[in-house]
């Protein structure tokens, strides 16, 4: 068992699939949701675990401008066993990596899926965007808001949610995210 900390639901989702496709799953990991504002806290425990035994963490970048100022948090040092990745920007930026798989999934061409999408500035927003444009009714239905001022759909989170476990590819995704590339190597490294 591999114990591991993500910054939210979608996070443990999409680490889940990841260490699956790297073949890495005879090692189940055991995920802790920190819902967002716990991520930081957690991660200085499960830092601190990583001094014993093997523990994988994922968050997002955000609005930081690089990583080390994030990790900053975990001073006084990084352990070695401590396997943490951020997603540059957001995690939806590796979602938009698989371009062919979330064009589908959007019903959108996939030329309207950004080459890098580690460079978009807020690849959820971008996500929604091109929702927004979406042929299938029940994409911009769940994922776009109706105007109560949420900055995503009422069923953003279950229907992402379903794409990442059915049909998003990390080996697909990871030739056109440096960051993603970046995590499954280190999430590799025994």
């Amino acid at each position: 068992m591999v114990p591991a900390v993500v910054e939210g639901h979608l996070d443990g989702r999409l680490l889940s699939v990841v260490w699956r496709q790297l073949g890495l799953d005879e090692q189940p990991l055991v995920i802790r949701d920190a819902g967002g504002s716990s991520f930081w806290r957690l991660a200085s425990k499960y830092n601190e675990a990583g001094r014993h035994q093997r523990v994988v963490g994922l968050g997002d970048l955000e609005n930081a401008t690089c990583a080390s100022a994030l990790l900053q948090h975990l001073k006084p040092s990084r352990s070695a066993g401590f396997k943490l990745r951020l997603a540059v920007r957001m995690l939806e930026s590796w979602l938009l990596a698989d371009r062919e798989a979330v064009a589908a999934f959007l019903g959108v061409r996939v030329a309207a899926i950004p080459r890098e999408p580690d460079r978009e500035a807020h690849p959820k927003r971008t996500l929604v965007n091109l929702a927004r444009t979406s042929r299938k009714r029940s994409i911009r239905e769940s994922l776009v808001p109706n105007g109560s001022g949420a900055s995503v759909g009422p069923e953003y989170t279950p229907v992402v949610g379903a794409f990442i476990d059915s049909r998003w590819n990390a080996e697909r995704a990871r030739v056109n995210s440096p960051s993603l590339e970046r995590a499954c190597v280190r999430w590799a490294e025994p």
